[in-house]
């Protein structure tokens, strides 16, 4: 997208005209091809990307794109098995999807959460061998989960729920705090 750049424009800005000024006739922006043609296609790039049809008779479609991202990110649910008891309104990451839990459920049953964010691909340091109820820490340096301090570990994220040998690349955390803050 671009600002408007066509006759008319005050330093990219729309400008409003009057042919019958007091002080004389003041030009409005042209709007020309250029312009609309790179508007169009930034909200066709949104709508299309959400899996969208283009539809002349729909003028929806900007808002359905909308909820439907909002819906991918915050907004959806998320079902796993879960590895330990959980409680309902706990904030619970599960792999790289964190949210809060909406039921109680035990161990080995299917867990429901709130989808509040995801973490995009955050694995675990592969050299770690986390046992259940280690405090995690998030290495801004390797970009990965660890039981270690110094480095970049600086952010502590949370404690494992489950045990994860060094071989494992992924490791469940119970969030110490809203997942939304």
């Amino acid at each position: 997208m671009h600002r408007i750049d066509t006759p008319g424009n005050d330093s990219g800005q729309f400008v409003s005209g009057n042919p019958f000024a007091a002080t004389g006739p003041i030009e409005g922006t042209v709007v020309g091809p250029d312009w609309l043609g790179a508007l169009q296609e930034e909200l066709l790039a949104v709508i299309e990307g959400r899996g969208i049809s283009p539809d002349k008779g729909d003028n929806t479609q900007l808002q359905q794109a909308l909820e439907k991202l909002l819906d991918d990110f915050i907004g959806r649910l998320f079902t796993y098995t879960a590895p330990a008891d959980v409680t309902a309104g706990d904030p619970r990451q599960h792999r790289d999807v964190f949210g809060i839990v909406l039921a109680s459920v035990t161990s080995g049953n299917t867990a429901t959460l709130q989808v509040r964010g995801r973490f995009l691909g955050v694995d675990k340091a592969s050299a770690d061998n986390i046992t259940k109820g280690d405090l995690l820490r998030f290495d801004s340096g390797t970009e990965e989960l660890t039981t270690q301090t110094g480095g970049g570990a600086n952010v502590v994220v949370g404690y494992a729920d489950s045990d994860a040998a060094p071989a494992t690349t992924a490791v469940d955390v119970v969030l110490l705090g809203p997942p939304n803050e």
